[in-house]
């Protein structure tokens, strides 16, 4: 909702004129040297400029033939200087493009001597008319030359910059006063723009921009620090350490990336210094120097820059389009390029398992972000894609219903006892720190605070391992999402193993576990491609709802069971063990970004809060014949603990075993699976036999696993390792690379070359990193580690800052797990982490 009230500007900084600093020496004007590409066209950063200078004038054509009156009217007093968005935008491209003609032609035989008069007469009725104009102060959307005025500079920056192209003699031959007005207008244009809020967010991709340029045109050089640090702020704070922005948005990061990596922006921001001996009072503890020397874009921000394009442009589906996560838009064309491996955006929290290349690609996508701004409540939430179709689909942004878009019961995870997951919206913003004009307005910005109580803000990874020394057969996530229901639950967890299942063929194992509500509704819809669901049980018609879902047909079992969201010749199929008590719903609900309705499936559970209930279930992507046969749930000898194991059978007669359990080690306790010759000490096991002999094994974070006469056994406690982190080294921060400083030399760091590191923090957050070597006692990564440690406490150098919180820094200690793994793979070799530590200590 827009608030505010009517303004006519007015104000003591229009009475000013802001000098060059005594003493200082201002940058020679003009400061670029723009060509054709420079010109003005197109709005926020799209369309294609004038290839020629005949067709720069064509574009300028109306206001060359028009006399000095009549060419004053072309800027009205409205707010704007003129009606509507689209005719505002033009006249002040006009304005800039007729001081580019002028600044690409003055020594041509062939120029137009008035190009610059026109200008300057333009810019001067801007000056006139400027302090009149009526329009509003609002913290929702408005704006002055746009109808959101975090994008104002787009249009108004058109105006310095022609200002900066014309010599003094174009506005002297207009009026003695001329000159001096048009500096005070742009003066006054960027006070009017800082009277609105300074928002970090996905809209204000030209803001910071807009803040250098006039500083720069001004000789300002608190206007041009103030725009430099907010073009970090918004790197560092609205950007996550993998380059995904904080909402976890592919349509937002889009919008917001794309502009930030336009050539403009290094054009413009590249090459300024602070005038000799000006030291700056930084606005902020963060991202603000005291000076600025031959400021360098690339040099600056380069490595963010690119991870925010990866990020983007190569992490699409197979077919790529972009996944659905959070609000981001269903589009029915490729916008990037697919993922070619399997990939952990940490920083953000997206995983994506993948498996095949090109079109023929499969994918499984994973997301559990934080639930921020343009958010969805669904962490856990699962993405199915293979042989060309999207089976188990995103929900979409506005269409058809957004609050049902947005609600965790629409997306393919547990809802427990029909509560929404935490979810809020969240968005930093300040007042500027200095006005042209004014001066400081304040000493130090300030940020805003979460809400801990209604927000997502933060879900571990546990197990990531897409593919030690090449055995990527099986390759396993596991997300703990427990804050999605603080309060509600004490385990709220999903894992998924993308196992290879021969001739090209994939099946997707799902390990939901959840405890602390008394009603579970494990739910899944298909892709957005029309679809029904087929399930191979007889059901009943059934009354009830859930949401937005409306049951057609119900069914209680305790046996396994299968069904299929049949898209054409090509159907995502799921089978699930069997377990008492079990009810299958299909549902209707509402279809997403199309309208109309299409099937959902709904599976309850309801039991005693203090029980853990599991679901267990295998995915596959079917086009002719299904590679899997049946699952059944294993029992184990004794008390099982944590564990739970399933037995999928495959069409071609090979058994495969998934065991998983949540001992945390690193004393695992043993679980042997009754009936059959396998015993596990750790986490994560995987098994494929054929034919009553051993096709492969894989252990990760363990210590033994056994089957039949085959054994994999670590030498100290456990295939991993455990630790401190004492220090962290950062390629951004000038270390010669990023690297984590253990409070110990490592043993037989080589075998843990390409594994994951988690890195646990003392509040509980993890986060997972690839590792590139070891060397000593430091972990190298080729990842940005996102913080640094001074005192012994952790300083967030991208998104989450601890001052979102309130925090002056999130406090230590700091502990890891290299994550180990043991393998006996086809040809018999064993691949295995050497998890000896060394007890010398390092300081």
């Amino acid at each position: 909702m827009m608030r505010g009230r009517r303004h006519v500007f007015a104000s003591l900084c229009s009475l000013i004129v802001v000098l060059t600093p005594l003493g200082v020496s201002a940058e020679r004007h003009p400061i670029w040297n723009p060509g054709l590409e420079q010109s003005a066209h197109g709005r926020l950063g799209r369309g294609q400029g004038p290839a020629t200078i005949e067709a720069l004038r064509e574009s300028v054509r109306p206001y060359l033939g028009l006399a000095d009156r009549e060419l004053r009217r072309k800027i009205g007093a409205m707010a704007g200087g003129a009606r509507g968005e689209a005719a505002i935008r033009e006249r002040a491209q006009a304005t800039y493009n007729l001081a580019l003609l002028h600044h690409l032609t003055k020594s041509s035989e062939q120029e137009e001597t008035d190009y610059g008069h026109r200008s300057a007469l333009l810019l001067t009725r801007y000056a006139e008319v400027f302090p009149f104009w009526d329009y509003k102060v609002c913290k929702g959307q408005c704006g002055l030359w746009t109808d959101w005025y975090h994008a104002d500079f787009d249009t108004s920056m058109n105006l310095a910059l022609a200002y900066d192209l014309l010599p003094r003699s174009s506005f002297d031959a207009i009026d003695e006063s001329s000159h001096r007005d048009v500096r005070k207008l742009m003066v006054d244009i960027v006070a009017a723009d800082l009277r609105f809020r300074m928002y970090t967010m996905n809209w204000a991709f030209f803001r910071p921009l807009g803040l250098v340029v006039f500083g720069r045109v001004l000789d300002d050089p608190e206007l041009v620090h103030l725009g430099y640090w907010f073009l970090a702020k918004h790197l560092h704070e609205y950007y996550t350490r993998d380059g995904f922005i904080a909402e976890g948005t592919y349509s937002y990061h889009a919008q917001m990336t794309d502009r930030m990596l336009l050539s403009k922006q290094a054009f413009y921001l590249d090459g300024y210094s602070d005038p000799d001996g000006f030291v700056h009072e930084p606005f902020d503890d963060r991202w603000d120097p005291v000076r600025i020397d031959d400021f360098d874009l690339e040099a600056t921000h380069g490595p963010a820059l690119r991870r925010m394009k990866f990020s983007l442009r190569e992490t699409a589906l197979p077919d790529g389009r972009w996944p659905v996560l959070n609000e981001t838009v269903h589009y029915d064309e490729p916008r990037a390029k697919p993922a070619t491996n399997s990939l952990l955006l940490g920083g953000i929290g997206h995983g994506i398992l993948a498996r095949g290349s090109g079109s023929s690609q499969t994918q499984a996508r994973l997301d559990f972000s934080p639930t921020l701004s343009h958010r969805h409540r669904d962490a856990l939430n699962l993405i199915f894609f293979g042989k060309g179709r999207e089976v188990i689909g995103g929900t979409a942004y506005r269409k058809p219903d957004r609050d049902w878009n947005i609600s965790t019961l629409s997306h393919n995870l547990v809802v427990v006892d029909e509560n929404q997951q935490r979810g809020n919206y969240f968005v930093d913003w300040t007042m500027a720190p200095y006005v042209p004009g004014v001066g400081r307005t304040m000493k130090r910005v300030r940020r805003q605070r979460w809400d801990p109580e209604s927000e997502n803000l933060h879900n571990n990874v546990l197990l990531w391992e897409p593919g030690y020394r090449g055995f990527d057969e099986v390759q396993v996530l596991e997300v703990d999402a427990a804050d999605a229901y603080r309060g509600r639950v004490d385990r709220y967890q999903r894992l998924l193993a993308m196992v290879e299942a021969g001739e090209g063929g994939v099946y997707l194992a799902d390990i939901f576990r959840v405890r602390g509500g008394t009603q579970y509704d494990w739910l899944l819809h298909g892709g957005h491609d029309p679809n029904r669901l087929v399930v191979n049980s007889t059901m009943e018609p059934a009354v009830g709802r859930l949401g937005e879902l409306r049951w057609k047909e119900g069914l209680t079992t305790a046996a396994s069971w299968q069904a299929s969201f049949e898209h054409g010749g090509v159907s995502g199929r799921v089978l699930m063990a069997g377990r008492s008590e079990t009810t299958i719903f299909r549902a209707s609900g509402p279809r997403y970004q199309h309208g109309g309705l299409q099937d959902h499936l709904v599976v309850r559970r309801q039991t005693d809060a203090q029980k853990e209930e599991v679901f267990l279930a295998v995915h596959e992507v079917v086009e002719g014949e299904p590679v899997v046969k049946s699952i059944e749930e294993l029992r184990f000898e004794g008390a099982p603990g944590t564990a739970v194991a399933m037995r999928i059978r495959l069409m071609d007669g090979a058994d495969d075993y998934l065991i998983h359990s949540l001992d945390p080690g690193p004393n695992f306790p043993e679980h042997k699976v009754a009936g059959h010759s396998i015993r596990m000490r750790g986490r994560f096991a995987h098994i494929r036999m054929r034919d009553g002999e051993l096709e492969w094994m894989m252990l990760n974070q363990g210590a033994e696993l056994e089957v039949g006469g085959d054994r994999l056994v670590a030498e100290g406690k456990e295939f991993s390792q455990r630790g401190r982190i004492v220090a962290v080294e950062r390629r951004e921060s000038g270390a010669s690379e990023n690297a984590f400083i253990a409070d110990r030399v490592l043993i037989g760091g080589e075998s843990f070359e390409e594994t994951t590191l988690l890195v646990r923090w003392a509040n509980g957050w993890s986060w997972p990193y690839r590792v590139e070597r070891i060397e000593g006692n430091r972990i190298v990564t080729s990842e940005e580690p996102g913080f640094e440690m001074r005192g012994g406490n952790v300083h967030s150098q991208y998104f989450p800052l601890e001052e979102f919180l309130g925090l002056e820094s999130f406090p230590g200690p700091v502990s890891f797990l290299l994550s180990g793994t043991a393998i006996r793979d086809r040809e018999g070799r064993t691949l295995k982490t050497n998890a000896t530590t060394s007890t010398q200590s390092v300081q």
